[in-house]
């Protein structure tokens, strides 16, 4: 973890601009955290998608109520070293206003490889996925596609079997899929099924789209 302390008129500048954008895909706004478990989820779901921002201190509707950063930075430190698996690496800002408040500024980086899993409220052992400015448990394909982070295969369907040419077509043959109903229409074992539609979702042959409170499948 590393911590820093900022001050001055381009700090507060910094600040109000990120204030002004709102909650979003890669910022989060809180009160205060009394949770450190619960926190863990924001934690995975921003390391798991693009990186992103918490601003500790701050209403939802952007009010600066300001925090003691020692109370603050405690339970960042659980959430991510002991709630995170693997553990996540913060960047903390203290960033200190002219009249006195203070905000903690705690920013996540994307995940290179792999996945975060968080252990929430109920100790549970999941992966989430910022979508929008929610926090939501990342589908089977999530986990399938984040598995292959890093890698570099292109997609090359010369070297597809029959059955792998049989999927793409059902996967095209409609605007999205519910995943258990693609799985079983297409007769394959859900393992290899789950794996191979990792990869077209890796070489950008087939989306994740959010459907109300689910993930489904689609056609790029």
């Amino acid at each position: 973890m590393q911590l820093n302390r900022e001050y001055g008129p381009q700090t507060e500048d910094r600040l109000y601009r990120w204030i002004g954008e709102g909650e979003h895909k890669t910022q989060d706004f809180k009160f205060a955290i009394n949770n450190s478990k619960k926190i863990s989820l924001s934690l995975s779901a921003f390391a798991n998608t693009e990186g992103g921002r918490l601003l500790i201190g701050v209403k939802d509707n952007g009010k600066i109520v300001g925090v003691h950063p020692e109370d603050e930075i405690h339970m960042l430190e659980g959430a991510a070293e002991l709630y995170c698996t693997p553990a996540v690496d913060l960047n903390i800002t203290i960033m200190e206003l002219e009249e006195g408040a203070e905000v903690v500024c705690a920013e996540v980086a994307a995940c290179k490889s792999g996945f975060i899993r968080a252990h929430g409220p109920d100790n549970d052992q999941k992966a989430y996925v910022r979508v929008a400015d929610e926090n939501m448990i990342a589908s089977p394909l999530h986990l399938e596609l984040w598995k292959r982070r890093g890698s570099e295969n292109a997609f090359d369907p010369s070297t597809f079997s029959a059955p792998d040419k049989e999927l793409l077509a059902l996967l095209s043959s409609e605007d999205e899929w519910r995943l258990n109903a693609l799985i079983k229409r297409s007769q394959w074992p859900r393992r290899k099924a789950l794996q191979r539609l990792g990869d077209f979702l890796h070489w950008g042959v087939a989306e994740l789209k959010r459907t109300e409170n689910e993930f489904r499948i689609c056609p790029a």
